[in-house]
């Protein structure tokens, strides 16, 4: 049994977005435009928690996390034709979101090289800031940034190739109540020098 922290930052400068959105134009299928932009994000994270060890090869780890991103989003201008009527014109914005969670995770020793390891999340995303656009021929439009419940889950599978080398693969996935589910899968390498 031991307590266990960590505290992080995350940095993505200078990101390439990608913006979609969708309306009824009159038409069957509607108008579907596509802009594009540039970013910032910053987040700072902080976690805490206990581990115990219920068994020489196996332990549990029990956390409260808790997080702070802001979103910076240059403005952008769509362009007027006849696939959008309605074009919209945003000002350079920052959205500012938190989330808290509560985690859980087992890790098992399947054999002296191979380890497994599942875990779980349920937490509450919090969404505070609006954005406004300027709609062509409507005038200005806000919405605000969603907040959610969500739950996340996954599993790796870890071979100790060497005393300093893990490779693994692993499966994640996400489900929220208006993010819908997402999944991804890949394999990693861990060195120790």
């Amino acid at each position: 049994f031991r307590l266990i922290g960590s505290a992080g930052l995350r940095l993505a400068p200078g990101m390439n977005l990608t913006f979609t959105r969708h309306y009824s134009d009159g038409s069957d299928e509607g108008a579907t435009v596509l802009a594009d932009t540039t970013g910032n994000l910053f987040g700072i994270e902080a976690e805490a928690g206990v581990l115990v060890r219920p068994g020489p090869t196996s332990e549990l780890v029990f956390t409260a996390a808790a997080s702070r991103t802001w979103l910076g989003v240059e403005g952008y201008e769509e362009t007027i034709g006849g696939s959008n009527l309605f074009p919209i014109t945003t000002d350079t914005a920052t959205g500012t979101f938190d989330v808290v969670k509560l985690k859980a995770a087992w890790t098992s020793e399947l054999a002296e090289d191979l380890h497994l390891t599942l875990h779980g999340a349920v937490g509450h995303g919090f969404a505070h800031d609006d954005v406004v656009a300027d709609v062509a021929f409507v005038g200005d439009v806000s919405t605000g940034g969603v907040s959610e419940f969500f739950a996340e889950y996954g599993a790796r599978l870890g071979w100790a190739y060497s005393p300093a080398t893990t490779m693994s693969v692993f499966a994640l996935g996400s489900t929220g109540a208006e993010s819908g589910t997402h999944m991804q899968a890949g394999a990693g390498l861990a060195i120790e020098f």
